[in-house]
């Protein structure tokens, strides 16, 4: 596997880095609202995701083989047949 074939997933957790701290600063000494709770919730579980399918494709690379290595869409996939939230 490329560096290039990481982009994707790091382009992903970037951006959702950047929401993630534009939540929090935005809000700081105030607290956040439902809606934006639920959305900070939401992006800490995508990242999770994230780093989770790049560690998978960055030890296929080094220990041989790419079957069955999960992108972030996949791991969704793989939390609703599993019974997981997310």
């Amino acid at each position: 596997m490329s560096h290039d074939s990481e982009q994707p997933i790091l382009h992903q957790i970037h951006d959702l880095v950047a929401e993630e701290h534009r939540l929090r600063s935005t809000h700081t000494g105030v607290g956040l609202n439902s809606a934006e709770r639920k959305r900070l919730d939401d992006i800490e579980q995508q990242l999770d995701r994230c780093w989770d399918a790049l560690r998978q494709r960055r030890a296929a690379e080094e220990y041989g083989g790419d079957d069955g290595v999960r992108t972030p869409d996949t791991l969704d996939d793989d939390d609703e047949q599993y019974g997981e939230d997310g």
